[in-house]
């Protein structure tokens, strides 16, 4: 009964050893499979694998002054790097890096400054225009040229013109409109005058006889005398 209880004893024993010896076989079965696993992805000494700091070795030299230098037909001026630098500084960029920004920069400065330009010019021309008219009022309110002598005027400044050899359309006039100065008042007021004078001494007064015309040369010398 010893003996059996004995043998009973080491066949429990037996068994119950057995049972790690199983769960070892299973740990290395899945330590294997694990290992299989990672030969397929690649190991770092196989020279498959890649070191997950690798990408943190790669790193950009932020300089503390930037030597830039501008696009062909382009000027940069040291004060615009010295207010740009904090800016490439802060994104963190590389002097080879903002030498690349230079060509856009250059365009937008160029499209900036001819939007500047032209913002100037069209406030300029209506800044004159306003001007003209200004100077056109105030002939219209002008006691000797403007109220009611200024259909007058009128005739009278294009009739000097027409004399003088500036007839609608010439270039003189077209000069006046394109200045402006046709509505100044005393462009208007000196031009009456002569249209005046050319009325007065065109015609003589008196007598129911025409008159004979002047030549320009008896309107602008008075005193001389045509030889008969």
């Amino acid at each position: 009964m010893a003996g059996d209880t004995t043998d009973t004893g080491t066949v429990t024993e037996t068994t119950t050893s057995s049972a790690p010896a199983d769960e070892a076989a299973v740990d290395t079965s899945t330590k294997a499979t694990d290992t299989t696993a990672a030969d397929d992805e690649g190991t770092v000494l196989g020279g498959e694998g890649k070191p997950e700091s690798e990408a943190a070795t790669t790193t950009v030299t932020t300089p503390e002054k930037y030597e830039l230098t501008a696009p062909e037909g382009a000027t940069l001026d040291p004060e615009s790097i010295e207010l740009a630098t904090p800016i490439f500084q802060k994104l963190g960029l590389s002097n080879e890096q903002a030498q690349e920004l230079m060509p856009v920069a250059a365009d937008f400065a160029n499209r900036a400054g001819a939007a500047a330009i032209a913002a100037h010019q069209i406030d300029q021309a209506k800044s004159f225009s306003a001007l003209t008219r200004e100077w056109a009022e105030n002939a219209k309110g002008d006691a000797e040229i403007g109220g009611a002598k200024w259909d007058q005027t009128v005739q009278l400044s294009g009739k000097a013109l027409d004399l003088l050899g500036f007839p609608k359309g010439s270039e003189f006039r077209k000069a006046l409109n394109e200045s402006g100065f046709g509505n100044h008042p005393e462009f208007i007021r000196a031009f009456r005058r002569i249209g005046e004078r050319v009325s007065e001494d065109t015609f003589e007064r008196g007598g129911g006889d025409i008159a004979k015309p002047k030549s320009d040369r008896e309107l602008f010398y008075p005193d001389y005398t045509p030889k008969s």
